[in-house]
């Protein structure tokens, strides 16, 4: 069995953040939130992650910025932008897809349904074998 694909969530909002890792770990990935972008570029690069999911408007780094550094880090890492300000996230598009960032922006508020949706489509998540069904035993 292949190990839960890696999920980071960059968002400064920190409920956001914890709700979204929260939910994807649910779902069988090993997910993580964190609200310091500067914090989420050094994790990458140390352990690299298969999805980033990185808010654009953010006090330390915009999501562009976090999207160039985690691909030139990590360049087989999928990054999804997320933002609360539609005009904005179309005006950064170019910059964001140039910095080898995924083609779809998710646009808050959006749910955790969107969340889980996308992710999936990007990496299909690890669940744990059933030993019961497996005939390992069971009670």
């Amino acid at each position: 069995m292949s190990a839960p694909a890696r999920i980071l969530i960059v968002d400064d909002h920190e409920l956001i953040g914890i709700a979204f890792a929260e939910a994807l770990r649910d779902a069988g990935y090993q997910a993580y939130a964190e609200q310091s972008a500067r914090e989420a570029v050094q994790m990458a690069a140390q352990c690299p992650f298969d999805v980033v999911f990185t808010d654009l408007l953010m006090s330390e780094m915009s999501g562009v910025e976090v999207c160039q550094a985690i691909k030139r880090a990590c360049p087989q890492t999928q990054v999804v932008l997320i933002s609360g300000h539609p005009e904005a996230a179309q005006a950064h598009r170019v910059a964001f897809l140039s910095a080898g960032g995924h083609a779809e922006i998710l646009h808050k508020p959006f749910g955790i349904d969107t969340l889980l949706d996308v992710t999936q489509r990007l990496v299909p998540p690890a669940r744990p074998i059933d030993d019961t069904s497996a005939g390992g035993g069971g009670v």
